[in-house]
C-alpha cells in the first residue's frame, strides 16, 4: 500500500519538494542496483505508466535479488506532482547515479497513469502542438539515498515528444536529453539541455545540431555526451564548442542503434544496442565493445556479447571486479506483453564468447527500462581516465564498486 506523500509548495524556480514511497521503502544500500520499471493500467501501449524504483541486492556479480526495497513515484491524479513515462516508449525512464554518488535521477511527465501519451503534449501555450492537449510539464525526480524524492518541473522542453535522460554533477543542476515534434519548435526545445532549477522552469539547448538525443553522460573531462540514432550522429557524440559532434570511429560503422553506454577505462567503450541479435554480419544487437586504436585515435568495434540474450539491450551500467574483469549490468529489449515483461541480465566480459545470465524477469505489463548502482555508491575513476586524448579519449569509467 502507497504512503501518504508530503509535498512543498511549488517554490518560484519550479521546484517540487517531496518524499514519496510504498510502503516498504527503505534507504537504500550502496553498491547494490537501482531499476527503474513502468507498470501500464491496461494493455502494454502509448498511455502514461506509473513508475517504480526497485533496488537489487547483489550477492556477486552475476547473482542476486530484489530485496523488496521500492519507491513508487507520483502517478495519481490525487498526487500533488506525478512523474510517469509513457509505458511502451522504450526510450524513456533511463536511470543514471550522479557523478558524486549521492543521487539518481530520472525524467518523467506531470501526468497522471492511464492517460495517453504524456509524450504527445506540449508543454506551454507558447509551444501549443494544435491539438487542444492541456499544458503537461517535463518533470526530474531525485532521488537520495535515504530513498526521498525531489521533483523538479520543467517548460519549453522536448514539446510534444520524448523526455528520456538526466544526469547530474552533485544534484543541483542537470542535463537532459530528448527530442521534440517537429512541428513544436524541435529545434528549440529538443536535443540535449542544461537545467538549473535555481534559475526558474526553463533549460538552455545545448545542440543546436542535434536535437534528437537518446542517453546522456558526463565525460571524465566532464563534458557531456550523448548517443542518437538520428541524421550523422548516429552513435556516441560529445558536446564541445556549442554542438554536438559524433566520437570518431562511429561513423564507420552501420546499422547502429545504441542507447545506454558505459566505459570500463580510457580505451574501451560498452554499448547497448537494441537491434538484432542475430550472427550476421550487419546485426549490431547487444553489447557492443569498443576499443579505441592507439594509432589512429579511432573508435573500432571489437565484437558483440549475445550469447544468453533473448533481444537486444537498452539500459546499461558496469564496474570492475576483483581480478580486474569488466561486469556489465542491463535491461533487455525483450518484447512486453500480460504475461512477461523484460530482462534484467548480467554479464563478465572475458572475450567475445562469454554469457549473461539473467537476473529477473518482469511482471506481465511491466518493463525495465533504466539500471544504475544505488545512491552512495562510490564513484572513482578509472586508472588515466582523467587524460584527454583527442575526442577518442574524453569518456572516463563511471564508477567501480566498493
Amino acid at each position: 500500500m502507497k504512503s501518504a506523500m508530503v509535498i512543498g509548495l511549488v517554490s518560484s524556480a519550479g521546484m517540487l519538494l517531496a518524499v514519496s514511497g510504498s510502503a516498504l521503502a527503505a534507504p537504500f544500500t550502496a553498491n547494490n542496483l537501482a531499476i527503474s520499471s513502468v507498470t501500464s493500467t491496461g494493455t502494454f501501449n502509448g498511455q502514461a505508466g506509473a513508475v517504480t524504483i526497485r533496488e537489487f541486492g547483489l550477492t556477486s556479480g552475476l547473482s542476486g535479488a530484489f530485496n523488496g526495497n521500492t519507491i513508487a513515484l507520483g502517478s495519481t491524479a490525487a498526487d500533488p506532482v506525478r512523474l510517469t513515462i509513457g509505458s511502451s516508449t522504450s526510450s524513456e525512464g533511463q536511470l543514471t547515479l550522479s557523478r558524486n554518488g549521492q543521487y539518481l535521477t530520472i525524467g518523467g511527465y506531470n501526468w497522471a497513469a492511464g492517460v495517453t501519451s504524456p509524450n504527445g503534449t506540449s508543454i506551454g501555450a507558447s509551444f501549443n502542438n494544435g491539438t487542444g492537449n492541456p499544458d503537461v510539464r517535463r518533470v526530474i525526480g531525485r532521488l537520495d539515498a535515504a530513498g526521498g524524492v525531489n521533483y523538479f518541473e520543467m517548460t519549453q522542453t522536448y514539446s510534444n515528444s520524448n523526455f528520456r535522460g538526466v544526469i547530474t554533477q552533485d544534484g543541483t543542476t542537470f542535463i537532459t536529453s530528448g527530442v521534440a515534434g517537429t512541428t513544436n519548435n524541435q529545434g528549440l526545445t529538443g536535443g540535449v539541455r542544461s537545467f538549473d532549477p535555481s534559475m526558474g522552469t526553463t533549460s538552455t539547448q545545448l545542440t543546436p545540431n542535434a536535437v534528437n538525443t537518446r542517453n546522456v553522460n558526463f565525460s571524465s573531462g566532464d563534458q557531456i555526451l550523448f548517443s542518437t540514432q538520428s541524421g550523422a550522429f548516429v552513435g556516441i557524440n560529445v558536446v564541445d564548442n556549442g554542438v554536438g559532434s559524433l566520437l570518431p570511429g562511429f561513423a564507420a560503422v552501420t546499422g547502429l542503434s545504441i542507447y545506454d553506454f558505459w566505459q570500463a577505462d580510457v580505451n574501451t567503450i560498452y554499448a547497448a544496442d537494441e537491434g538484432s541479435i542475430a550472427a550476421t554480419s550487419t546485426a549490431r544487437g547487444g553489447l557492443q565493445k569498443w576499443v579505441r586504436n592507439a594509432t589512429t585515435g579511432d573508435w573500432e568495434l571489437a565484437y558483440r556479447i549475445t550469447s544468453g540474450l533473448t533481444a537486444g539491450l537498452r539500459g546499461l551500467t558496469g564496474t570492475i571486479d576483483a581480478g580486474g574483469n569488466p561486469v556489465l549490468y542491463a535491461t533487455t529489449a525483450d518484447a512486453i506483453n500480460s504475461t512477461n515483461g523484460n530482462k534484467l541480465v548480467a554479464v563478465i566480459d572475458t572475450g567475445a564468447v562469454s554469457s549473461f545470465v539473467t537476473l529477473a524477469i518482469a511482471p506481465g505489463n511491466t518493463a525495465y527500462r533504466g539500471v544504475d548502482f544505488t545512491p552512495g555508491t562510490v564513484v572513482v575513476p578509472a586508472p588515466g581516465a582523467a587524460a584527454l586524448i583527442g575526442l577518442g579519449g574524453l569518456l572516463a569509467a563511471r564508477r567501480r564498486r566498493a
